[in-house]
């Protein structure tokens, strides 16, 4: 029996990989079961090679795997930390047959957590049926002190503190100081970067101009696209700045940035590589949307068609292709673009395999938020003039209700979104700042959710779930962000508050104690 066989015999009562059994306690099993063919065939390939021999060889594959940078970093992360690629010299031999039964055994666990996460996320009829805790959904807290152990910047344990396993007690400690626990903010609809403002236009709606009124007049969106056009990259970087900065100081840990104030090839891209410098700069998750089709430039007036085709056979794919894109929007209104065109711009990113969303029924129901679900949008946004039709399309298609309480109150408007019918049907709705230069300048995450709960009348529940794990759903980070869970990247705000609905009920109060943000602990 060659001799690394013998010396890579499994502990006692533990399965020994090169024999196909159990480790017997006195050895026995070494002679009573010769090694498996698959090891056999192996281990006849280095019989002759010696210690030394191996060892020079190992040495050297490691100095190529250095040489060469060859990293990775858990789960995939983006903003994972990368490490060196672990060498094993002794690979994992699975023959066919063995492999076969694998094969099944993962499947039908990937299955069963689709049909999980399906349901929970959609009808949640395992949760009806006790199948499931009641807290997978509603987000009930545990209750007395917790403790939360993170390793390689993911939670690997989380649970009540004396329920803390043993092993974990040499790690070193952090004492939350009798602080409330919970997940990192999400902002899921923002068009943060852009150049100059327009408080002219806020004087404007207070003498009377209506929405309308300002963007026929040369204001609204037209008027930020020729600041945005004059202001070079690394001026919209340091604009966009204290405006994401005031954010994160509130405890938002994953933001979206749309673009839609270049409308022309160059700046669509300056607007998104901002939105990528951003992500970088501040450690912070950035999920980037092209929002082309936002408003019509002014050397297209009179030829809404030819822009939509520039969008989707120019621009889009050009700016796709150099990985500046997550997502497509569209402003699909009376002043915006038709359910046509909107429908158009839909094929194109389906085509290129990017999701879609949609700033839908903001001002009239033109029937967008069906269009949008039978693609599949990850959310429909504004929706104050959401019809039933819409609301059944989205809860059909899984598709998040983004409320934009912000535009709502600097609009003065007063046609509300259907809230019961949203709740009635089981649509998640999620609560963002729609940061921007006309609508909603607004820099606070908390207070939109203040604005939810009082304009809109969701409770705190509702207004907490909305700026977190139903507003990471709206950006497809529902894996990763909204919610704390072991394995889940570490993105959590220790609160300086006794109970949650302090969150919503202050404004203008910063309650954040601790931020820990892609696994580093941030001040805020």
């Amino acid at each position: 029996m060659p001799a690394q066989a013998r010396a890579c015999a499994s502990e006692p009562g533990h399965f020994d990989e090169l024999r196909g059994c159990v480790a017997a306690g006195d050895g026995s099993h070494i002679d009573k079961a010769g090694l498996t063919g698959p090891w056999q065939e192996f281990f006849s390939q280095t019989d002759a090679q010696t210690a030394a021999d191996m060892d020079l060889h190992y040495a050297s594959l490691q100095r190529q795997i250095r040489d060469n940078g060859v990293t990775y970093n858990v789960y995939a992360a983006e903003e994972g930390p990368q490490r060196p690629w672990s060498l094993d010299l002794f690979p994992l031999i699975v023959d066919a047959p063995s492999w076969a039964n694998i094969e099944a055994g993962v499947l039908q666990r990937v299955r069963l957590l689709e049909a999980v996460l399906a349901d929970v996320y959609g009808p949640q009829n395992f949760l009806k049926r006790g199948l499931l805790p009641g807290a997978l959904a509603s987000g009930e807290s545990i209750a007395g002190e917790v403790s939360m152990v993170l390793q390689h910047g993911h939670i690997a344990w989380l649970g009540a503190s004396a329920d803390l396993p043993t092993h974990f007690d040499t790690l070193a400690r952090h004492d939350g100081g009798g602080a409330l626990l919970g997940p990192g903010l999400v902002d899921c609809h923002t068009h943060l970067v852009y150049g100059g403002q327009r408080a002219n236009e806020f004087a404007m709606r207070l003498a009377g101009a209506s929405y309308e009124d300002v963007a026929r007049a040369g204001g609204g969106i037209v008027s930020s696209v020729k600041a945005t056009r004059e202001a070079t990259e690394d001026a919209l970087l340091a604009q966009a700045a204290p405006r994401l900065q005031a954010l994160l100081n509130e405890g938002v840990c994953a933001i979206e940035i749309k673009s839609g104030y270049g409308l022309a090839l160059a700046h669509e891209r300056k607007q998104l590589r901002v939105a990528r410098r951003l992500g970088q700069l501040f450690g912070v998750t950035v999920r980037t949307t092209f929002l082309g089709a936002h408003a019509l430039p002014p050397e297209y007036a009179g030829r809404s068609q030819a822009y939509i085709d520039l969008v989707c056979h120019e621009m889009l794919p050009t700016l796709a292709a150099e990985g500046l894109v997550d997502a497509v929007d569209v402003f699909c209104e009376r002043i915006g673009f038709s359910l046509a065109e909107t429908e158009q711009v839909f094929q194109a990113a389906q085509a290129l395999g990017l999701p879609v969303k949609l700033h839908a029924e903001q001002l009239s129901d033109m029937g967008g938020a069906a269009l949008a679900a039978r693609y599949g949008a990850l959310s429909c946004d504004h929706i104050e003039h959401l019809s039933p039709a819409g609301i059944a399309a989205m809860q059909a298609a899984g598709t998040v209700a983004v409320l934009l309480p912000g535009a709502y109150y600097t609009l003065r408007d007063t046609h509300l979104p259907p809230i019961a019918a949203l709740r009635e049907a089981g649509v998640p709705m999620a609560v963002s700042t729609d940061h921007n230069p006309g609508t909603s300048p607004a820099l606070s995450l908390l207070l939109m959710a203040n604005m939810a709960c009082t304009l809109f009348r969701l409770t705190v529940p509702e207004a907490l779930d909305g700026i977190t794990r139903h507003a990471a759903r709206a950006l497809g980070l529902q894996h990763t962000h909204g919610s704390l869970g072991v394995g889940r990247p570490a993105n959590f705000v220790l609160w300086q508050v006794q109970e949650p609905a302090e969150l919503a009920y202050w404004f203008g109060h910063r309650p954040a104690r601790t931020i820990v943000r892609q696994g580093r602990v941030v001040t805020p």
